[in-house]
């Protein structure tokens, strides 16, 4: 798995084990116009991640594992 899109889905969450050890090669998550409060913490081990999109959701401060070279 390397790309998620997921917009405007009236979600609250995405799935805790998004980006886990066994999901490394995931490199664009793209949620935006959602109802997200955090993106689960699994996304701190995608070691390929290169996008995060959660533009228009519910968002109050940025994820602390934001990484150099993510856009």
């Amino acid at each position: 798995l390397a790309s998620i899109s997921a917009g405007s889905n009236a979600l609250v969450a995405l799935p805790p084990g998004l980006g886990n050890r066994q999901q490394r090669a995931l490199a664009v998550v793209t949620a935006p116009d959602n109802k997200i409060r955090e993106p689960p913490q699994g996304l701190a081990e995608a070691g390929s991640m290169t996008k995060l999109d959660l533009s228009g959701n519910a968002l109050t401060q940025l994820p602390g594992f934001i990484m150099p070279g993510m856009r």
